[in-house]
């Protein structure tokens, strides 16, 4: 069986991507993988060791995210096996090692253009040029 990936973030617009990844995963008889990635900040250093209050809150943050999506997608699909992961780091590198071997990654799209996009970056753009897999990245009205 294969697996399809999301990545979460507790947005709107990671919410469509969900329902889209969930309905490829049926369709494919895959199995869909949940990822929520939480970023400690973009000032840390690998050196740099979080306070626990900040951890825990970003651990329980991103739990509860996934936890809810997996919900969402046994609403929608109940017999569709669904696995739910919180895992830390850059959503970009996070992203490219979960989707190692899966046989389609489905990202949302925020919307953001100039300046923010400039100085943020965008982790679609990342996924398309990047991953060793099919890359569906999903705009927010789908």
């Amino acid at each position: 069986m294969g697996v399809v990936v999301v990545g979460v973030d507790g947005s709107a617009a990671a919410g469509v991507a969900l329902e889209f990844a969930a309905e490829e995963a049926a369709v494919r008889g895959a199995e869909l993988r949940v990822v929520s990635v939480r970023e400690l900040s973009e000032q840390s250093h690998e050196c740099v060791r979080p306070v626990p209050e900040v951890y825990d809150n970003l651990k329980r943050v991103g739990e509860a995210i996934v936890k809810d999506a997996v919900t969402h997608v046994r609403e929608l699909h109940p017999r569709l096996p669904c696995k739910g992961v919180v895992r830390y780091g850059r959503p970009q590198d996070v992203l490219l090692e979960e989707a190692e071997g899966a046989l389609l990654l489905v990202v949302g799209r925020r919307g953001q253009g100039g300046l923010a996009k400039l100085l943020m970056g965008s982790v679609s753009r990342h996924m398309v040029d990047h991953a060793s897999c099919p890359v569906v990245v999903v705009p927010p009205q789908f």
